[in-house]
């Protein structure tokens, strides 16, 4: 009998086991290696920029001519800390989280700026299209978290939802992605929303359709051109 619950045990730590290097193997593919450069095209109406990921560790940048802003993440991809700088606005803000709260100083437009942004426990995510990776790989269907628009260096409270998987066409290929909706949380979910598109297999951003305005502002459309693991 005593062999018999000794076979019965090595045989649930082995389910055990193997549980875990599932779950380990799922997160290690929502992390995106140091090193690795995505090229994005951003197009509104008639004009279009490019944008530049570069990935470090823990840490994302992104840029194009006239900005440039670094990410740093802790190990669920919320940001600890932000770098924002923005050369035809003279701009230059660091952010950075401690508790509940936001601590922003620097020069935001050409003034000297020093505020400080309330929070709840939800995680600050910023860009969506790095931080949003884990939640595809994840079994829940939608998340709360807390953005801050450089715009105005406001909080929001935001909401993303998986919406449907969606073969789309990339680079003259077709791509499984995730489609996700991501909207202000609460009632202010009708005033605004926009959708992302990751691809399936790791997560990578590939494609976003949305307003970044006030009404009467032409749709951004933004997708990867190119990308490269160093």
């Amino acid at each position: 009998m005593l062999l018999k619950q000794t076979s019965h045990g090595l045989t649930m730590n082995k389910r055990l086991i193997l549980l875990i290097l599932v779950i380990s193997s799922v997160f290690l593919n929502t992390t995106l290696a140091s090193g690795q450069t995505f090229n994005y095209l951003e197009k509104i109406s008639d004009t279009s920029k490019e944008i530049n990921w570069e990935v470090g560790d823990k840490t994302l940048t992104v840029s194009d001519k006239n900005m440039t802003y670094t990410s740093t993440y802790d190990e669920n991809s919320a940001v600890t800390k932000w770098v924002y700088k923005k050369g035809d606005e003279n701009t230059s803000v660091t952010a950075q989280r401690k508790g509940n709260r936001i601590g922003i100083s620097g020069n935001f437009k050409g003034e000297r700026i020093t505020k400080s942004l309330k929070l709840n426990s939800a995680p600050w995510y910023q860009p969506l299209s790095f931080s949003l990776k884990p939640f595809i790989a994840s079994s829940k269907s939608a998340i709360i978290f807390w953005t801050v628009n450089p715009r105005n260096l406001s909080a929001y409270r935001m909401k993303a939802q998986k919406i449907k998987k969606e073969t789309i066409r990339l680079n003259n290929e077709s791509v499984p992605t995730q489609k996700i909706k991501v909207s202000l949380a609460g009632p202010k979910a009708m005033f605004w929303s926009s959708y992302y598109w990751f691809r399936l297999s790791d997560g990578v951003f590939l494609q976003y359709q949305g307003v970044d305005g006030p009404p009467g502002t032409p749709e951004t459309l933004t997708k990867l051109t190119s990308e490269k693991n160093n």
